[in-house]
């Protein structure tokens, strides 16, 4: 049985994740990474869905307790964006894309 290469594996080998590149709906998570290594996790993050191998993959080190922060952080902000957009709550949606909403 053929196995494929999935998505992931392919911005793996790619290098996909070193560039400076987010889907223009995630665009507004920058506002809320600022430092160059938060930028490079934030886009790994977004691609990989984890930071289990963050380190390993990019080179730069963090400690764990970090990348489990910021991991966390990204992920409470979607939930709110997506809550704020499904509730079509505008004033809290526009607070959290323009990067003022408190995490």
């Amino acid at each position: 049985m053929k196995k494929t290469i999935d998505e992931r594996d392919r911005n793996l080998i790619s290098g996909f994740f070193l560039e400076d590149f987010l889907p223009s709906d995630k665009i507004w998570l920058k506002k809320y990474f600022k430092t160059s290594i938060q930028k490079r996790f934030l886009i790994y993050f977004l691609i990989f869905e984890s930071h289990f191998y963050f380190v390993r993959h990019t080179g730069i080190y963090c400690s764990e307790r970090y990348l489990n922060n910021m991991g966390k952080k990204i992920s409470e902000l979607q939930k709110a964006h997506e809550y704020a957009k499904n509730n079509f709550d505008l004033e809290k949606l526009a607070d959290i894309e323009m990067g003022k909403f408190k995490v």
